[in-house]
């Protein structure tokens, strides 16, 4: 059975050539898209933690920073910012830049608790995560 495509299997007329440009072309993007990204920590990393010195969540952090730094060869600081039950530290990471420098090391409660809703005799707080979520009554 013959070739519709030529004696040799090469394609050759118009659509050969607009296949052959758009190879071409994507070919030509993929090592800028690889090459496009710096390698991450390009600088010292913040590792937030929301509770006081000595804890435990301290010291898990404070090891598993010194395990990443030597990983990457890059600084990751760790920085207790206490109070409000972790809800201080969680907003500090929250309005961080969205970089990958600033890393939050917790429990659930300061994540979860945070948002749940007030009691009814008090304001509902503000909150860098969003509103708090309904109650269930």
């Amino acid at each position: 059975m013959p070739n519709p495509h030529g004696s040799a299997g090469v394609e050759t007329g118009p659509q050969a050539s607009r296949r052959g440009l758009l190879l071409a072309a994507a070919a030509s993007v993929l090592p800028a898209a690889t090459q496009a990204q710096a390698a991450w920590p390009s600088r010292p990393v913040r590792v937030i933690v929301p509770f006081p010195p000595g804890g435990l969540t301290d010291g898990y952090a404070r090891a598993y920073s010194d395990h990443l730094s030597r990983k990457f060869g890059q600084a990751f600081v760790v920085e207790n910012k206490t109070g409000a039950g972790g809800t201080l530290g969680v907003a500090e990471v929250a309005k961080a830049a969205a970089d990958g420098h600033t890393l939050l090391v917790t429990t659930s409660s300061a994540v979860c608790c945070g948002r749940l809703p007030p009691p009814a005799s008090r304001a509902a707080p503000s909150c860098p995560m969003g509103p708090p979520l309904p109650s269930r009554a």
